[in-house]
């Protein structure tokens, strides 16, 4: 199940998501794998399109991170997600990142996952069974069944084989000061 942007008060439930393969998840994807930057309070990208849900900041912090509001007040609930795996998302550089279960991506803000079955879910990167991967703003994690799931690669660490939450990746570094596999180019040069 993928659901990638404009799904407001989308609700996700009675299923059972078996033995699927993806590479941002095997299961369910809410939200955008792509990290744009961020809108903030004060900030000049607080004039863009499509800006923040949030237009009265009021007495919120300056460079306070606001919501994208991609995909608004979506509920999972009452699933069971077995068996799937994920081979990890490209976009991250250092470890590939991706639930083979249950994935909540940026602008998945104000979601909901209760009262789900996670189980026998695995990821050859960071997270197994569900991940919370870049910005999503009041997110609600609560009341699920989260077992048996397994994050392993042989080649790298990995993190996060139930859980993980984490931040939008590092940019990757200049070829120039870093010799590195996705090292980014100057253009009109070949690494």
């Amino acid at each position: 199940i993928l659901v990638h942007g404009w799904s407001h008060d989308l609700q996700i439930a009675n299923n059972r998501v078996l033995n699927n393969q993806g590479t941002l998840s095997g299961g369910i994807t809410i939200g955008q794998g792509e990290h744009p930057d961020s809108f903030q309070v004060g900030g000049a990208a607080t004039a863009t399109v499509p800006g923040s849900c949030i237009t009265n900041t009021g007495r919120a912090p300056t460079n306070m991170d606001l919501p994208f509001c991609f995909d608004m007040d979506v509920s999972v609930h009452n699933n069971a997600v077995t068996q799937n795996s994920s081979l990890g998302d490209e976009l991250f550089s250092s470890t590939p990142a991706g639930a083979g279960g249950v994935t909540f991506c940026n602008g998945s803000d104000y979601y909901k996952f209760n009262y789900n079955w996670v189980c026998g879910n695995m990821s050859t990167g960071d997270g197994a069974g569900v991940a919370q991967i870049g910005y999503s703003y009041d997110g609600d994690i609560e009341h699920n069944t989260i077992l048996f799931n397994q994050s392993t690669n042989p080649s790298i660490t990995t993190n996060g084989g139930g859980l993980l939450v984490m931040g939008a990746p590092d940019q990757d570094p200049p070829c120039a000061l870093l010799n590195d596999n996705d090292c980014l180019s100057a253009p009109g040069t070949i690494s």
